[in-house]
């Protein structure tokens, strides 16, 4: 952890962080922090600068750099954004990645994971974003699907979709939508093992700061993604 160079000198970074890291997990206020981790200032002041500073996204981004690529699982899931993180003007809400839906304001969080479970690649948006306007950045950003077999649900069987990872060199497995004349062949037994990025949503939503966004910042909520997804790596390597 980058050390902040301004001011008295920190005492236990490490303090801090696990902090950060309670406060993720328990979706409590920042006044609530025990006072073990320090004063909820100062961990605050660390969790604004390592968000800033991408040290967050840089631990998330180290943790994965070695995982198999060999089968990679795209989907989306959403998170319901609270009520104090909803306080927002209307024009302002695409800014703030919170788009409405029937189900209420919602901020919708777009993975690859591989077969593992572990994530290797994390984006967010509006609620009300298509999934499938989102795969090719959310592939962009990760680059590295040259030879995998990308998984996913007909949400991302697009002739656009499919175009690029043909182009990337990459295969997919995607079920076609029932009402296509001419639908393509796909491995139903691979496809069975899809399973593992909702498992993977499930281990993130155990934060409760992922379940729930209680941040009006999305680059703060997005700071607490690569956050808990780190832990999630952790506990599947067993580091």
């Amino acid at each position: 952890l980058p050390k902040h160079h301004m001011g008295r000198p920190q005492k236990d970074l490490r303090a801090h962080f696990n902090g950060i890291l309670w406060i993720a997990r328990s979706g409590a206020r920042w006044e609530d922090l025990p006072a073990r981790y320090g004063p909820h200032q100062t961990v605050y002041s660390c969790f604004c600068r390592w968000r800033d500073d991408g040290t967050l996204e840089r631990i998330f981004h180290a943790l994965g750099a070695n995982a198999e690529l060999e089968e990679l699982n795209i989907d989306s899931t959403t998170s319901k954004v609270s009520e104090q993180a909803a306080v927002v003007q209307e024009n302002d809400e695409a800014g703030r990645l919170i788009g409405r839906t029937r189900g209420g304001k919602n901020t919708k969080i777009h993975a690859l994971v591989n077969r593992e479970g572990i994530p290797v690649c994390l984006s967010i948006s509006a609620g009300n974003c298509a999934d499938c306007d989102q795969a090719i950045p959310l592939l962009q950003k990760f680059g590295k699907i040259k030879g995998s077999n990308i998984l996913g649900d007909r949400a991302y069987g697009a002739k656009k979709i499919r175009l690029f990872l043909a182009e990337q060199g990459a295969q997919y497995t995607i079920p076609p939508t029932k009402n296509l004349l001419h639908p393509w062949k796909y491995d139903r037994q691979t496809y069975k093992r899809r399973n593992v990025i909702e498992r993977c949503f499930c281990r993130l939503k155990d934060f409760r700061r992922i379940a729930t966004r209680y941040d009006k910042r999305a680059d703060s909520f997005q700071a607490f993604l690569f956050l808990a997804a780190s832990a999630v790596i952790f506990s599947i390597l067993h580091i």
